[in-house]
């Protein structure tokens, strides 16, 4: 790391937002995996995963499209 720099890869997209963790109320998911999901099993899990979420940002990967990458 450089002098006066963090290696937080998260650090300058989250500058000036409410702190992460239990006293901000704000908390950052990142999810990888080398398999797609599963069209069906993800929409049935929608709602409860999505519970209380504002906003979501990312790539998703469905088994039933495995050559792209929805936004």
């Amino acid at each position: 790391a450089r002098c006066g720099r963090s290696d937080d890869p998260h650090g300058s997209l989250l500058a000036g937002q409410p702190p992460l963790g239990e006293a901000g109320r704000v908390r950052l998911l990142e999810f990888q995996s080398r398999r797609p999901f599963h069209p069906l099993r993800l929409h049935a899990a929608a709602d409860l995963l999505l519970d209380g979420v504002v906003r979501t940002k990312g790539r998703l990967w469905l088994a039933s499209r495995p050559e792209r990458a929805m936004w």
